[in-house]
């Protein structure tokens, strides 16, 4: 057996990427009659981590939007929320006033590509987010390498925002609807900056 080989053995088979969508899952639900609120990202990131815990990450990544015209208070804002995420071992994606779902899709398709590059068996993509565009990604990266590398979903969505295209190509037992994590809003403080 060669070294790589021998590494190769040891290599879990099975490899986990991780796409937040912070927009949908903070923006969805906003008619509740608690109004604004900020999500405590804590009760979504651990259940995913014990969840995946049999496969490498290869990529964990949350995804906003950034708007508006003051550019201290957005690079006040971003170097508070890179830190947040960066705590859980999440790298923080921002683009200014554009698609930003068109970049997390761009990110898909290289955790795909880097799972088969490096011989994974199994890449499962966990998606936080209930868009179709997603689920449209998802299914074309699926087809891109069926017979190479085993595709597995799941998806944590608000069921009001969660789309039927999701729902129906996450596996059975793989939809985590976020309405049932407990205390997973709290009310936002005054001042406090808004993720977009």
């Amino acid at each position: 057996m060669t070294v790589v080989g021998f590494f190769d053995f040891f290599r879990p088979k099975k490899a986990v990427a991780v796409f937040i969508d912070n927009h949908n899952v903070e923006n969805a639900g906003l008619n509740t009659p608690d109004g604004r609120y900020l999500i405590r990202w804590d009760r979504i990131v651990s259940p995913i981590k014990n969840r995946t815990r049999d496969a490498h990450t290869i990529f964990a990544g949350a995804f906003t939007g950034v708007y508006g015209d003051n550019q201290m208070l957005i690079e006040r804002w971003l170097t508070n929320a890179r830190r947040r995420w960066a705590e859980h071992g999440y790298e923080l994606h921002t683009m200014k006033e554009q698609d930003i779902d068109s970049l997390m899709v761009s990110h898909m398709w290289k955790a795909a590509a880097e799972a088969y590059d490096a011989k994974y068996k199994e890449l499962h993509m966990v998606i936080v987010s209930g868009d179709h565009i997603f689920a449209e990604a998802y299914e074309h990266i699926r087809n891109q390498y069926r017979g190479k590398l085993n595709l597995k979903l799941s998806v944590y969505s608000w069921n009001e925002s969660l789309s039927w295209h999701l729902r129906e190509l996450a596996e059975r037992g793989r939809i985590y609807p976020l309405d049932v994590i407990k205390d997973l809003r709290r009310p936002r403080r005054k001042r406090e900056a808004v993720a977009s």
